[in-house]
């Protein structure tokens, strides 16, 4: 997140970028000149030309799936409950991966530190897993 914080500040500072919080694509209309956007905001929705439209909206894009374009690419159908902790720890800041550990049986485990004294433990589920109950602190 310092690097996300560091691009929006240097957005900011540039009179060349308009930067807009809290807008959804929510249409597209291909044009020979650009396309038309269809933009959902907090305040009510507003269209806008754009002579470019680069999506970089991850691998679920929007922005794909409103142009009806496809990712072709793996799947994978594994799910994880991942945890933060911060802790200061004795031992050494190297990833740890564990297969069918004692304390997470049939599944894997995977621990390694991120900023700020912040140790991340990915736990798998099963396939048919409810996430919502793995949330619980029980």
């Amino acid at each position: 997140y310092y690097v996300e914080a560091a691009l929006a500040d240097a957005a900011a500072a540039e009179a060349l970028i308009d930067l807009r919080w809290s807008n959804r694509l929510t249409g597209i209309q291909p044009r020979s000149d650009g396309a038309l956007l269809t933009i959902a905001t907090p305040d009510g929705p507003y269209q806008f030309d754009a002579g470019w439209v680069v999506a970089c909206d991850g691998a679920r894009s929007p922005t794909r799936a409103l142009l009806g374009l496809e990712f072709r690419g793996e799947a994978f159908e594994d799910k994880f409950l991942i945890a933060d902790v911060k802790m200061r720890a004795e031992f050494p800041t190297e990833r740890w991966f564990w297969f069918a550990p004692p304390f997470h049986s049939g599944q894997s485990a995977l621990l390694h530190k991120q900023p700020d004294d912040v140790w991340r433990i990915d736990l798998q589920l099963d396939r048919d897993a409810d996430p919502e109950h793995e949330r619980q602190p029980e």
